[in-house]
This record gives structure tokens, C-alpha cells and sequence, in this order.
């Protein structure tokens, strides 16, 4: 499992992050007259935030880290900072269709409505990911175990930690 998250997993991240910012920079370079390069930039820029969200995932989860002497509990961080954020970075119908389909979805979609399904996707994902935003936080607390006060994942107001 170490050798997987270690190695693997990072190697397979970073290869796939310098992949996505080529491709975004390709995209920006060829313009936005087509449907399909707007979809294909949409997914390029969605992969390329789940990447990254997962890459600091595998740093953060090594054993080195979880041993490290840091000044916040590293799943809490890792919660408000990873985990949260890789769900507003998913692929919808119609940029899975561009990938398995790109010739024809030309003819299918066209680039006003490409612009707006994939503008639309994004900013409905970010109400999802707003809520955990709005009622968690994280907060200085002390911790008596460890004798030190750390960054943990807090609640806001009268919640308290049986409700989730």
C-alpha cells in the first residue's frame, strides 16, 4: 500500500497534472471556436483539480506525514482541503460524450450550448461543495493527548460532532 500511494500513485499524479496543463495550454492556444475544444478544456481543467486534490491526498497520507510533528491533525486538513474539493471536480455526461465520441459531438452540441452546459456544471458542483464549507471550518483546539494545540476540523455553531 506504501509503495502504491508512495510511488505509484504520485508518479501516475504528477504525469497526469504536467498532461492537463499541456493540454490547457494547447487548448488556449488553438481558441475556443468549437464545442469540442471548450468541452475537452472543461475536462482538462476538471482532471486537472481532482489530480491535485489527490496528489496532496497521497503526500499528506504517507507514513512520514502522518508521523511528522505538523500543527493540525492531518485527516482533518486533508478533509476541508482534499477531500471536499476533489467532489466539485467530476466529468458530466456531455464531456465523457467528447471523449468517447469527439467527431461527432460537433455536430451534436453546439459551442453556446457547450459554453453553458459546462458553466452551468461547474457552478451547480460548487453548490454542492459550498455546504461542508458553511458548517465546518478549521478551528485552534486544544488537544490534552498530545499536549499542544492543533488545527482540527471544527464545527460551526450549536452543531456538534453526532450530527454528521
Amino acid at each position: 500500500m506504501t509503495f502504491n500511494l508512495l510511488v505509484v500513485g504520485e508518479l501516475i499524479s504528477i504525469f497526469g497534472i504536467a498532461a492537463n496543463v499541456i493540454n490547457n495550454r494547447v487548448f488556449y492556444k488553438l481558441g475556443f471556436q468549437e464545442s469540442v475544444d471548450i468541452t475537452l478544456t472543461a475536462l482538462s481543467v476538471s482532471d486537472l483539480g481532482a489530480l491535485i486534490t489527490i496528489q496532496l491526498a497521497n503526500v499528506m497520507v504517507n507514513p512520514w506525514c502522518l508521523a511528522a510533528d505538523f500543527p493540525f491533525v492531518p485527516i482533518d486538513f486533508l478533509t476541508l482541503v482534499s477531500f471536499y474539493p476533489h467532489s466539485y471536480f467530476i466529468a458530466s455526461f456531455e464531456r465523457c460524450l467528447s471523449v468517447m465520441l469527439p467527431l461527432k459531438v460537433k455536430t451534436i452540441i453546439t459551442w453556446r450550448t457547450s459554453l453553458v452546459v459546462n458553466t452551468s456544471v461547474f457552478m451547480i458542483t460548487i453548490l454542492n461543495v459550498f455546504s461542508p464549507y458553511y458548517f465546518s471550518y478549521l478551528g485552534w483546539t486544544y488537544i490534552p493527548e498530545r499536549n499542544k494545540t492543533l488545527l482540527v476540523l471544527s464545527l460551526r455553531g450549536d452543531w456538534d460532532s453526532d450530527t454528521f
